[in-house]
């Protein structure tokens, strides 16, 4: 690997935490240009299989393009001296330039999304960085690679072929494949057996966490109700093909009542298991299935019904009042009720056989059946088979659409156990009215910083928001009104996402058209800072920076027009 001297002075660290292994791309560039025959109307992540396109000039003056990196195993870092994720893989990442760096058919490059030279210069120097640099100041690299999920690992062979995308931190077994494949005198077989392991052990974690967090959804589901309660005798619905969803109408079956979504993996997952159940038991006992939908928009909803087959009631749950009433804080969500309507059990689909079966078999049985003994620690889901059923429709939005669902009338009252909320989400305090937060973003779609200077003389609202939260995706219209009325009249609209992932948010912006600056907020620095406990919470701030409102974006409107009236240089500069 070529090392130059005033590369030195750069440092890793400051870099957008984007990591990218690449065999056979170019080094980092000072400049990122787009592909001329591609214009990027469509947002494709660089995944598995993929060619990224390279053309690129480094802070050296060198062009690097696809060509000029055949035959060369190239380990790309995205980042920004701004990302803290970044800054945190980065001594990793030096580690395996130390080690692998001299190696003439390796090449480690780093793509800074810094907002200036000067910037990236100080990373450099202060973190000692010797790789290749490059400056992305347009943010084309997001355009040309759409690089959605900091910080992230990506592996092309020396075709140009992208073979893994990843976490710098998850990179040694996949970085340990590619030196056995392209580059061998390289490859430790050693190290290769260490990292499987690790990467192993890592994934168990995240399994163990993933059924702590489907255990607490499923008790606290189960704590919306008692042995005894009647639940169904309230309910008041009408399903997306007209049918009566009550008490009288369901008097008599055994009733499963289905909280789900299309956007959700693991429902999507379980739907098969569903349908068989539906058609082994709707006939000879006597059962009805209620598919809850918390799906964003009803098209998706009633297309994905027909394509994959899903022939049980289905009521569209928009506004999330029905899944509050039942204490769903996850999906999937099961409830099976007895024919006399009495709640007797809740939990995930894939567990839910058993249970289905014993209240089939014996209508005399109570919910004290299915109490689990204390300390008894709940058994694993079993895995299941992807089929192309398990996929969801894409989205096909209607004006109006969402209207043709009738909102629930009544829902039943349900005995709720306060939720189990962290002691550090509680004791945040909202910042004041007229306080004057400093804070740096970055947008998700395209890497760029924004801070509390850059939105000086423009009336600010700030949405902490999210896609899994049923009231921010209720809002939304709303959010979109606002930017259209005011965008051109002083206002800048900023969303803060706390979702769980870049990727769904990347497609909620573009599904939706979301066209205001979303900072992923993952490590919730700008939520504690704002003092934030629920969402969604809205900040309207003056030219000056300072806080004048904070609410729900319904209630937002008149302190917006306050806002304005308070403030007319900002609407007048902005004609």
């Amino acid at each position: 690997m070529k090392t130059t001297p005033w590369l030195n002075r750069f440092s890793l660290a400051a870099s957008l935490s984007l990591a990218v292994v690449v065999a056979g791309t170019p080094e980092a560039s000072a400049e990122v240009r787009l592909d001329p025959d591609n214009d990027y109307s469509v947002m494709k992540f660089l995944q598995t299989g993929a060619t990224p396109y390279i053309d690129f000039t480094t802070l050296d003056g060198e062009v690097i393009t696809n060509e000029s990196l055949k035959g060369k195993l190239v380990v790309v870092d995205v980042w920004a001296t701004w990302c803290g994720p970044c800054m945190a893989a980065m001594p990793h990442f030096k580690s395996l330039v130390e080690e692998y760096g001299n190696n003439e058919k390796i090449e480690f490059m780093g793509i800074s999304m810094d907002k200036d030279l000067e910037t990236l210069e100080q990373g450099i120097k202060d973190n000692d960085i010797t790789w290749t640099q490059v400056l992305d100041q347009e943010r084309n690299l997001n355009k040309a690679w759409t690089i959605g999920m900091l910080p992230t690992i990506a592996i092309i062979a020396p075709t140009g072929e992208t073979v893994y995308v990843g976490h710098p931190m998850n990179m040694d077994a996949p970085l340990q494949e590619a030196l056995k494949n392209y580059v061998p005198e390289a490859y430790s077989a050693e190290k290769h057996e260490v990292a499987l392991a690790k990467a192993e052990e890592a994934a168990k974690q995240r399994e163990i966490e993933a059924e702590k967090r489907r255990v607490a959804a499923e008790a606290q589901a189960a704590a919306a109700f008692k042995p005894g309660d009647y639940p169904l005798g309230k309910l008041d619905l009408t399903d997306i093909d007209g049918n009566a969803i009550t008490a009288e109408s369901l008097s008599g079956k055994v009733v499963i009542m289905d909280f789900w979504a299309t956007w959700c993996g693991p429902c999507m997952a379980s739907m098969p298991h569903m349908k068989e159940l539906y058609a082994k038991h709707k006939d000879t006992d006597n059962i009805e299935v209620i598919g809850m939908s918390r799906d964003r928009d009803l098209e998706t909803l009633l297309k994905t019904k027909d394509e994959v087959g899903m022939p049980w009631l289905h009521y569209y749950d928009q506004d999330g009042s029905v899944a509050k009433k039942f204490n769903v804080t996850g999906i999937p969500q099961i409830f099976i009720f007895s024919r006399t309507g009495e709640f007797l059990w809740a939990g995930h689909p894939m567990k839910m056989d058993e249970p289905l079966a014993k209240i089939i078999a014996d209508d005399s049985i109570t919910a004290a059946a299915f109490a689990k003994p204390e300390g008894e620690k709940p058994k694993s889901i079993p895995a299941v088979k992807k089929t192309p059923a398990m996929t969801p429709a894409l989205a096909i939005k209607t004006p109006g659409a969402a209207g043709d669902a009738e909102a629930p009338k009544s829902v039943p009252a349900a005995r709720m156990k306060p939720m189990n909320v962290p002691k550090e989400v509680t004791e945040r305090v909202l910042l004041d009215i007229g306080a004057k937060p400093e804070y740096t973003l970055a947008n998700a779609v395209d890497g760029e910083t924004l801070t509390n200077e850059d939105l000086q003389g423009k009336i600010v609202v700030m949405d902490f928001w999210a896609t899994w939260c049923g009231p921010c995706m209720a809002a939304m219209p709303h959010m979109l009104e606002v930017q259209k009325e005011y965008s051109d009249k002083g206002v800048q609209v900023v969303g803060i996402s706390l979702d769980k992932d870049a990727e769904t948010l990347l497609g909620t912006i573009k599904e939706h058209g979301l066209s205001w600056p979303n900072h992923y907020d993952e490590d919730r620095t700008i939520t504690k800072q704002f003092g934030v406990k629920g969402i969604p919470t809205i900040y309207i701030m003056s030219p000056e920076g300072v806080v004048l409102w904070r609410g729900h974006p319904s209630q937002m409107d008149a302190a917006l027009e306050k806002a304005m009236a308070d403030y007319p240089t900002a609407v007048a500069q902005s004609h």
